[in-house]
């Protein structure tokens, strides 16, 4: 950038193109090559466990388009009309994070030698050649655990989260009561609960 020609540099919001942060995790997992390697830290010992943590916070707010004469502005119409595509492309990384994730606790198990998570054949619905019975609960060594809106079982509850609205501060109860349903489908997940087991732990299923 030459301050000559050009004084002001505009840039989008990434989550345009991958909202969650997954594929950098993805990339971490499928090579060798890069600097935060996830890989190359296991084949020199220096993760023995796992966690990939993706949360899914989409929600679906109320709309009062349908109650009222006149038609919504063009920004709503704009950014209802990015939801779906951000949603799906969202969907898309999360099931090639499992996948990939499914893989490598599958290479554990053998005790191979973690090597790099070859990508995923397109169209694949899941990991080739794998069985829920070589994933024995006890062998696996990495974990992933999806938090997100859509495992919210309480109406009140997902109604709440539904209407919190991208801002860049909210009151201080709001911020608690997110905390306090996040860290409660964390703890409700089943990769989550095995990691705590087998690192010796105990989790509070209390209100779970």
């Amino acid at each position: 950038m030459t301050p000559a020609k050009r004084s002001y540099i505009h840039l989008n919001d990434a989550g345009l193109a991958d909202n969650s942060g997954t594929a950098s995790v993805l990339q971490a997992l499928g090579t060798k090559g890069c600097p935060w390697s996830i890989t190359r830290k296991m084949n020199q010992g220096r993760i023995k466990n796992l966690l990939v943590i993706t949360v899914d916070s989409r929600i679906v707010p109320d709309r009062t388009w349908d109650q009222q004469g006149s038609r919504p502005g063009m920004f709503d119409v704009a950014l209802n009309a990015l939801d779906g595509p951000v949603h799906n492309s969202v969907a898309g990384w999360s099931a090639r994070l499992k996948n990939a994730m499914d893989r490598l606790a599958v290479q554990l198990a053998r005790n191979d030698r973690f090597a790099a998570v070859p990508p995923m054949p397109t169209g694949s619905a899941g990991p080739q050649g794998v069985t829920g019975e070589e994933v024995a609960p006890t062998a696996r060594r990495c974990y992933m655990v999806e938090v997100a809106f859509d495992h919210i079982a309480d109406e009140d509850t997902r109604h709440f989260c539904d209407n919190v609205l991208t801002r860049l501060s909210h009151p201080d109860e709001t911020i608690d009561r997110l905390t306090e349903i996040g860290a409660r489908l964390l703890r409700k997940s089943p990769d989550y609960q095995a990691l705590v087991t087998a690192l010796d732990g105990t989790i509070d299923l209390t209100g779970v």
